[in-house]
């Protein structure tokens, strides 16, 4: 994210000088092109996708914040930014209210436990251990937020509880 590269101080932002984000975004374009999925497939998927990606921006921010030599609070700060700051940018570009103005359940929330975790982590000495339970921080705080329509796989409740689901039967 060029805004927290920019407040780093750490020269030109990432993405115009590594060759690699290009080639990256062409490829992930040409598979979502290639792929046909239904709506709801789509929204399962992206669902999931979101909640990871919201982990990995926050571990990213963070890894360069701590690389640059500041401290603890900067890189929370800094990783928080960078994962709700992405999620926001994408979804204005998409057309929707950002999901974290959109009363969408923990985003922000998961983005501070993920990048906290992670500077502990880091601070222990096991960094890849912080990457794994940054993501899986992610997904649950996230997973576990939304509403069981919303959820991949799970059906919004029926109205009236479960006696309404259930055949009645005569006895």
């Amino acid at each position: 994210m060029p805004f927290r590269d920019v407040l780093l101080q750490h020269g030109t932002p990432v993405a115009l000088t590594d060759y690699a984000y290009l080639p990256t975004a062409v490829a992930g374009a040409v598979v979502v092109f290639l792929i046909k999925l239904s709506e709801e497939s789509w929204s399962r998927l992206f669902t999931a996708l979101d909640a990871a990606v919201i982990g990995f921006w926050a571990i990213t921010g963070v890894n360069k914040t701590l690389a640059v030599g500041s401290g603890w609070l900067p890189a929370v700060l800094l990783g928080t930014v960078t994962a709700v700051g992405g999620g926001a940018l994408r979804d204005v570009v998409l057309g929707r209210v950002p999901a974290v103005f959109g009363g969408d359940g923990l985003y922000a929330t998961a983005a501070v436990a993920v990048a906290g975790v992670t500077v502990i982590c880091v601070y222990l000495g096991v960094p890849g251990i912080g990457v794994g339970l940054g993501v899986t921080l992610a997904l649950a705080f996230r997973l576990t937020a939304l509403e069981p329509a919303q959820q991949p796989g799970l059906a919004a409740p029926v109205e009236g509880g479960c006696d309404a689901a259930a055949p009645h039967r005569s006895r």
